[in-house]
């Protein structure tokens, strides 16, 4: 694992290139991941930020805001407040594959 023992980051607020870290593959998935050698590390979004893709009208709604993280590669939605449904991950039983 790279970056001398890091084992979690966490993506940030802002956008590169103007798509969100959240949904950024090349920076997380590209960079970070294959670059910096943080293949074993977990990537984790702060308080509901998945979601946020959908809020700010990156994403149609919440459902798909959750397949950008995880595409992305954010391995985890931090959960904050006692809402289930504003938890993008817990949307992801929507998601249907294409047949």
């Amino acid at each position: 694992m790279g970056g001398a023992g890091m084992r979690a980051a966490m993506a940030s607020h802002n956008t590169v290139d103007d798509i969100p870290a959240h949904a950024n593959e090349w920076l997380i998935q590209q960079t970070l991941r294959r670059t910096f050698n943080f293949s074993q590390g977990v990537v984790l979004s702060d308080c509901n930020d998945i979601g946020v893709l959908a809020a700010y009208g990156y994403a149609r709604n919440t459902t798909e805001a959750a397949a950008m993280g995880l595409r992305a590669g954010v391995d985890w939605d931090l959960q904050c407040g006692n809402d289930p449904s504003k938890w993008s991950y817990n949307k992801l039983g929507d998601v249907r594959s294409p047949d």
